[in-house]
């Protein structure tokens, strides 16, 4: 068995889609509908989104559970190694917060498939569904988690109640921000979507999150991109 990759999240209109995908020719056969076992053998090693590790978990656990003779491994590299890994090999299948770019595509050096053969990419996840409203200045994102232990899901249930998540404050200079949040106590705290400590490339602009909580508050400094700044993010391969 070579199941590929599991792809991408691109941000769709208010909510986020996950990609599940492979190569055509390691596809395998269609399942037959009864309770026989599948009699699938072998290992595939997977990694990429953090933000998927809840799902893919789940998702390992029951393909596991019906095909005993399958181990699968998923390690939450983030979205931009788990392409690169697929892409050299290293890893059977990735799970990414975007689809492969067509001049990706065009290239074919997909090392994980058989020579030749094209890619298969099918949304299958949904992310938190947000509504935002501008209040003056002030952005303002009702969120609801569509992910069963998801990183919203898992906050209302530990603290028993719906509530405001975090803060996130536009700043001029990330840098300088940091070092001045820094001096006055602050420590950085793990981006839980990307498994990042301080500044690092966002679809909207370069984030940080600081530890020290205001009233368990999170709290995000954001620098937005300038328009070149963006122009250069979308032809990164994303976070």
């Amino acid at each position: 068995m070579n199941l590929t990759r599991i792809g991408s999240l691109t941000a769709v209109a208010l909510a986020g889609a996950l990609v599940l995908s492979s190569c055509a020719a390691n596809e395998p056969s269609a399942p037959t509908g009864d309770d026989t076992p599948s009699g699938l053998t072998g290992t595939l090693i997977g990694g990429g989104a953090s933000s998927q590790a809840s799902a893919q978990d789940a998702w390992i656990a029951e393909f596991q559970n019906a095909n005993n003779g399958v181990t699968i491994e998923y390690e939450p590299t983030g979205s931009g190694t788990g392409r690169d890994n697929f892409i050299a090999g290293a890893n059977a299948y990735t799970g990414s917060d975007r689809a492969f770019k067509l001049d990706e595509l065009a290239d074919n050096t997909f090392a994980a498939c058989e020579a030749g053969t094209p890619i298969i990419e099918i949304p299958n996840y949904i992310s938190p569904i947000a509504i935002i409203f501008n209040l003056g200045g002030i952005e303002y994102k009702l969120c609801q988690s569509m992910e069963e232990g998801g990183r919203f899901d898992a906050w209302i249930k530990e603290r028993g109640a719906e509530g405001l998540h975090h803060i996130c404050y536009e700043v001029e200079n990330i840098d300088q921000a940091l070092d001045h949040a820094k001096s006055q106590g602050a420590e950085l705290r793990i981006c839980k979507a990307c498994g990042v400590y301080g500044s690092h490339p966002h679809p909207e602009g370069y984030v940080a999150f600081l530890d020290n909580d205001a009233g368990g508050i999170e709290i995000e400094f954001m620098q937005v991109y300038t328009p070149e700044e963006l122009e250069k993010y979308n032809a990164y391969k994303g976070i």
